[in-house]
């Protein structure tokens, strides 16, 4: 969950969607992704594990033109999947124990820390959380769905893993392209904003709640208001008990902190990192069933 910050970070996607090719060089110019996306005249014969682009000799990753596949159809799952999906995350709350949050930054995938992702891409049962287990914040929901039995790995692999290339990099404007469409992905069917309004439509529990349409942050409602009079909602990010803060250790921006906090709309909504707002004021409030 991200956004336009003063160093390293620069725009509400920042931590995400800086060139992450050029950081993982060390690189440290500022710099912001193009705003347009061209990813309809891109072809990709195939996404995930085996399938990676081939090295170029000068050791990027080829930058071939790709046309990305279209969001996968829902899955048949139960009903009441929500519901579900939110009694595992109050059972992740009630079980306390802490997780690293951390993004698809190529530093954070060579330091292993995208334990998530990893999991994506072999074989093997779904590990417990605890300090060393690496994922973001919508895969948080989906690591709550598979727990729940409402999404298998299949289905999680087509929702979440994108290209990379054997050092954890990607190629040009693939990753960019790729969390573009993941505010469509997370939520594939109907949809409203939530604006606070007086009577105005609010998030129902196991709703996903998303700031933007690219997906900012992630979270899913409780069901119920906060004592600020806004939605609470179960969110996985280091906001609002602990900073985003960069690690010298691994060079990334990722950080140990609760596996599930218990907060609300207006509460993430008002994190800051060095006196600026995260979330940029104006930014939707998107709710809706997941894709399950």
């Amino acid at each position: 969950m991200l956004r336009r910050l003063n160093r390293g970070i620069d725009d509400a996607s920042g931590i995400l969607r800086r060139d992450l090719e050029e950081v993982a060089e060390g690189v440290r110019a500022t710099r912001v992704f193009a705003e347009t996306d061209a990813v309809n005249s891109r072809t990709l014969e195939g996404v995930g594990v085996g399938n990676e682009k081939p090295m170029l000799d000068n050791g990027k990753f080829d930058v071939t033109e790709y046309r990305w596949p279209d969001p996968p159809e829902r899955v048949s799952t139960p009903e009441n999947a929500p519901l579900l999906i939110a009694d595992e995350f109050e059972r992740i709350l009630q079980e306390g124990g802490h997780a690293r949050w951390a993004n698809y930054d190529p530093g954070a995938f060579r330091h292993d820390l995208r334990t998530f992702e990893r999991w994506l891409r072999t074989e093997g049962p779904l590990a417990p959380l605890n300090q060393h287990y690496g994922l973001n914040c919508w895969e948080m929901t989906c690591y709550a769905a598979a727990r729940a039995g409402v999404l298998d790995k299949p289905a999680l692999r087509e929702l979440l893993d994108p290209p990379r290339d054997p050092n954890g990099r990607f190629g040009k404007g693939v990753l960019d392209s790729w969390l573009n469409r993941m505010g469509d992905r997370l939520i594939p069917g109907e949809r409203s904003i939530y604006t606070g309004e007086l009577g105005g439509p609010r998030p129902q529990r196991g709703d996903l709640v998303m700031w933007g349409r690219d997906a900012l942050h992630v979270s899913m409602a409780t069901g119920r208001m906060g004592s600020d009079g806004s939605p609470e909602v179960y969110s996985f990010w280091p906001p609002p008990k602990h900073e985003v803060v960069h690690d010298p250790a691994t060079d990334t921006y990722s950080r140990v902190t609760d596996t599930v906090q218990l907060t609300t709309v207006d509460e993430l909504s008002r994190v800051t990192y060095n006196s600026e707002l995260i979330i940029p004021p104006g930014t939707e409030i998107i709710f809706g069933r997941g894709p399950w």
